[in-house]
């Protein structure tokens, strides 16, 4: 690889690091570095009480970048509390014989999603995903090593400049309904992504999707891609029989009663209540799935989904807040655990930017807002400790992360003086905060709108649940919102959360929700999707990272682990690809997410 061949990926970075020479001298010379390495060096590597328990509590946590698969009996990693052993790449296979075969695995979950199940119009939460999961498989999905790997596909495979790529079909795979899955199908699928409320952001710079043939697709885009297969392992991936969804439009089928190729078939959906499935007898993959079916029970409360399984009424379920994830640490022997820190989202509070009269398009309100909230304090008093501080999007051991992003220290003193400049040219400063109605968010709006109050911002607080959260966030229907996202494997998956193109104005549905709008942004994203260059990718990543410390377009508050806990009889690593090779067990393209067909149960 020659200089020139790397100028066009350098001069954006450039762009992107402003007057700071001592970066701009280690690009340059790290573009030598590369140059002359080229072909040798290969560079991939929910309550209030509980919230109050947790600022009790001991600090605790781990500093693995990895899932930790918790097993009966194991040690715990150097640091740690509880027994834990780390196990990103752990393929836990059953013995012959040991499979209960008939069981109907009961799953709780925290949330149901909105819009039925049909992939391209679906907003689904994290465990929403779990759901769609059991009914439709994806086209790709990543290893264990984060690299992207044909899954519905047999192969995906770029022209020279990566501009153009062709997938060629596995073949012998059919829908729950007997229509066929071929290349028509893939093309039925991505076309209606490329009008999908959140979807059409991933395949937006797609020009053309042809199948050639019966089992190939030519996806032509506006220029390089090389990582276009990462996004066909998001929601994008997805493949739903054409023949269901053609009757969803005409009426003669309800986009509530999925039909897809994945492990389970369709078979009850009472929203806001459960999602039922059955085995599917047909599956592509063999000796898959290993349960009869499985049914996921939403069930909001956090501490309901935690005691279901420590009571024995429910053997496995997600949990998302601090004190239950150290609970099940201290609970192993009793239960088992698999939590994962990895590719982790963030919560935040978002700023709308839609409403060009707001204060919160003024830079000075927005860096006023961020100084007058205390981090630590949120880390102990909403994390229990558990939950690292945030500082960005990225969270430690992911492309982009930086130890210093530049965002604006607490410092109430200059919040205060912030403020009082900009209400003695504008007017009061007063917005409103939404926020998922949880108990454990009362806490968060007292901490947040207290720290506000106290730099003369009056803030007014607003619960709703979480699927009007998700629609009044697509529709940028909101001043200030507390959201958690950004959760995936590379940067160049969340293009669709931040481009320009997205800002639309308030009503139309778009995945921009703060409706950010900032062509410095835009030019590194640019750069991750056309380049193919770890190292140029990821110093794109990090100038997004102080882009967003600079412009304070988001007050970063935490990075949450997610964990499913689960009886010592479920098995629930050693998720597997149809080559054989270990999957990602958590998270891929959505936090907190994994593959179904391979949870098995013991025979009692």
């Amino acid at each position: 690889m020659q200089i020139a061949e790397l100028w066009p990926g350098l001069r954006g970075l450039l762009t992107g690091v402003g007057g700071n020479r001592k970066n701009l001298l280690m690009m340059l010379v790290l573009a030598v570095f590369v140059a002359g390495c080229a072909g040798r060096v290969g560079f991939e590597e929910d309550l209030a009480d509980e919230a109050k328990n947790g600022v009790e509590s001991a600090e605790a946590g781990t500093d693995d970048e990895n899932p930790v698969t918790v097993e009966a009996g194991g040690d715990a990693p150097e640091g740690s509390s509880g027994t834990a052993i780390p196990g990103f790449n752990v393929i836990e296979l059953p013995e012959a014989g040991a499979v209960d075969l008939d069981h109907e695995l009961v799953y709780q979950i925290e949330a149901d999603s909105i819009g039925g199940w049909a992939p391209a119009t679906v907003l689904p939460t994290v465990s929403g995903h779990l759901i769609l999961r059991s009914v439709y498989d994806l086209l790709v999905y990543p290893d264990a090593t984060r690299a992207p790997q044909p899954m519905l596909l047999e192969s995906f495979e770029p022209n020279e400049d990566s501009s153009v790529w062709t997938l060629t079909v596995r073949s012998g795979i059919s829908f729950h309904d007997g229509t066929a899955f071929n290349a028509a199908a893939v093309v039925t699928n991505l076309e209606r992504h490329r009008d999908g409320p959140i979807s059409a952001n991933f395949l937006r710079d797609v020009v053309s999707i042809e199948a050639v043939s019966d089992s190939v697709v030519e996806i032509t885009l506006e220029g390089p891609r090389p990582q276009f297969p990462e996004r066909l392992t998001t929601v994008v991936g997805y493949m739903a029989s054409p023949t269901w969804l053609d009757a969803v439009d005409a009426g003669t089928a309800s986009v509530e009663e999925p039909v897809g190729t994945g492990p389970f078939v369709f078979a009850d959906y009472r929203p806001g209540r459960s999602f039922t499935a059955t085995r599917n007898e047909n599956y592509w993959q063999p000796d898959r799935p290993l349960l009869a079916g499985i049914k996921f029970q939403m069930t909001t409360n956090g501490r309901a989904r935690y005691e279901a399984v420590t009571s024995a009424i429910s053997p496995i379920a997600v949990v998302d807040n601090p004190e239950f994830i150290r609970r099940a640490r201290d609970a192993i022997g009793q239960i088992n655990l698999v939590e994962s820190a990895a590719n982790s989202e963030t919560l935040y509070v978002m700023l709308n930017q839609a409403d060009s009269e707001s204060p919160l398009t003024d830079l000075q309100v927005r860096t006023a807002l961020a100084k007058a909230v205390d981090r630590e304090v949120w880390r102990v008093a909403r994390g229990g400790s558990l939950f690292e501080a945030a500082n960005g999007p990225f969270p430690p051991g992911s492309n982009g992360f930086l130890e210093d992003t530049g965002i604006p220290d607490f410092d109430v003193a200059g919040a205060t003086e912030l403020i009082a400049q900009y209400e003695a040219a504008n007017g009061p400063v007063e917005l409103g905060l939404l926020l998922e109605d949880t108990s454990g968010n009362l806490l968060s709006a007292d901490l947040l709108t207290n720290a506000w109050a106290a730099v003369g911002v009056d803030v007014v607080p607003e619960f709703t649940s979480r699927q009007e959260l998700m629609q009044r966030g697509l529709e940028g229907r909101f001043d200030m919102m507390l959201w958690q996202n950004h959760g995936s494997f590379d940067p160049g998956l969340q293009s669709i959360w931040w481009q320009s193109s997205g800002a639309l104005p308030i009503g139309e549905p778009t995945a921009n929700f703060s409706r950010i709008n900032d062509e410095e942004i835009d030019a590194q994203l640019a750069i991750i999707e056309s380049s193919g260059h770890p190292l140029i990718r990821q110093v794109a990543a990090e100038n997004i990272n102080r882009r967003f410390g600079e412009q304070s377009y988001n007050i970063w508050l935490s990075w949450p682990v997610w964990a499913v806990i689960h009886s010592l009889d479920v098995h629930l690593t050693g998720s597997t690809l149809p080559s054989g090779d270990p999957a990602m067990p958590m998270g891929g393209a959505v936090g907190g997410a994994h593959l179904i067909a391979h949870i098995w149960v013991e025979e009692r």
